[in-house]
């Protein structure tokens, strides 16, 4: 499950409203909405990782050498 879908997992277990996310996330409720309804085509990747620091994710970027085509 990628981070996004975690922190909507979390923001769903802990049952925020769209306001409260907008709150705790500094943005106006629309945009919550389209955070909560994973679409993060929306976001720049700096706004989405600085919304998972926000709800106290512990977030890491990992990356791999591509596997090799066969």
């Amino acid at each position: 499950m990628s981070g996004i879908y975690r922190a909507v997992d979390w923001i769903e277990k802990g049952k925020w409203s769209q306001a409260e996310v907008a709150k705790k996330l500094g943005i106006t409720q629309p945009r919550s909405s389209e955070f909560i309804n994973s679409k993060v085509d929306k976001f720049s990747l700096e706004a989405l990782l600085g919304f998972l620091d926000k709800i106290g994710a512990d977030v890491h970027i990992k990356v791999d050498k591509a596997k090799k085509a066969v």
